[in-house]
């Protein structure tokens, strides 16, 4: 007795295959059709909270056209100038809401800058954006306000064109004061999760859909990261955070954290050419930045350097130390005035110029 089942024809075999091939094409369409709406749905978000916070926090200074750029800046005070340069992912209105720039507004005249792609400052698309461009564009802006020298401030990823200046421009820094500073390459997770938002191509598309949207779940956790040890300081609630998520502005600050090893190495060979005024200050216990092998290392290798290093204090000193950062500037900027003096004033046969 025949038992087996009778063989279904051939024909009926290929339409099956032909059927699932179908099926399986068309699952392949509807989830990649699903993801599209996504992403469009993500950027229009991330497009209206963009306007939103712009609403919310218009420009509060001026703007000046350098390079063919539009540089936002804000000035304030008289007296010897000051110039400010923020870190990465922040703003003018971070020297606002940490109380720096009005304490030395008191007693001087004081610049900060939105460095291209923060805040209002535009990022051109075909520039690198280095260091020594931003430097550039700085010299040139302060040029055109009139400022002959000035002591140049730069906090974590802002001393690097603070240092840019003073060694591509040093008629334009007479003093320098580097706080919480990243000078030598340090491979850091940051660096490796910043990778895929600055490829060409999908970083673009990640800055405008996803990596904001997750920039605003972890933001609490990373501002207690760059506190601590101290906690967040009540004036950070002034800071514009939603500025900060804008596509714009997520796109600068990953291309400026992947390129912090190549523009590390190539500034810290010249950092023994530096011989003005240098005050270098972090916090004792920074996580973000190590003290040791950035700011200590960096005091080590310029002559004549001070460092301040501030204990129970992490990578914020602006806020969670905002007396001896007011302090520290103020005494460098009197030290820098004090060496102009004697280098202008007249020398007698055999003295030497200072270093």
């Amino acid at each position: 007795m025949n038992n087996l089942a009778p063989l279904p024809a051939t024909g009926a075999i290929d339409g099956r295959k032909h059927e699932d091939k179908v099926h399986g094409s068309g699952g392949w369409w509807t989830a990649a059709a699903m993801a599209g709406v996504s992403l469009a749905a993500a950027a229009t978000l991330n497009n209206w909270l963009a306007k939103r916070a712009e609403r919310r926090n218009p420009p509060i200074g001026r703007c000046l056209t350098v390079d063919e750029t539009r540089l936002h800046y804000i000035e304030r005070g008289t007296g010897s100038p000051i110039v400010l340069i923020h870190g990465n992912g922040a703003m003018v209105g971070d020297w606002v809401a940490s109380g720096v720039f009005d304490s030395l507004a008191a007693h001087h005249r004081v610049i900060a800058f939105d460095r291209p792609g923060f805040g209002y400052t535009l990022r051109s698309r075909t520039r690198l954006w280095t260091p020594r461009a931003q430097a550039a564009l700085f010299a040139q802006a302060m040029h055109q306000l009139g400022v002959e020298s000035a002591v140049i401030v730069g906090h974590s990823w802002g001393v690097l064109p603070a240092l840019a200046l003073a060694l591509d421009f040093p008629a334009t820094a007479s003093g320098l004061v580097l706080m919480s500073g990243v000078f030598y390459p340090q491979m850091r997770s940051d660096i490796v999760t910043s990778l895929p938002s600055s490829v060409p191509g999908i970083g673009d598309v990640m800055c405008q859909t996803i990596t904001p949207l997750l920039a605003s779940v972890t933001s609490p956790m990373q501002t207690k990261a760059i506190f601590k040890p101290a906690q967040v300081h009540e004036r950070f609630a002034d800071f514009p955070m939603s500025m900060s998520l804008r596509p714009g502005q997520m796109r600068a600050q990953v291309k400026e954290t992947t390129m912090l090893p190549v523009v590390t190495g190539s500034l810290a060979r010249r950092y023994g050419e530096l011989s003005l005024p240098v005050t270098i200050l972090t916090g004792a216990d920074d996580a973000i930045v190590s003290p040791d092998a950035q700011s200590e290392r960096l005091h080590k290798e310029i002559d004549g350097s001070r460092l301040i290093k501030l204990a129970g204090i992490g990578h914020m000193a602006n806020y969670s130390a905002l007396s001896d950062v007011v302090v520290a500037i103020r005494e460098t900027a009197a030290s820098s005035d004090q060496s102009s003096k004697r280098i202008t004033g007249p020398l007698r046969s055999g003295s030497s110029r200072p270093r």
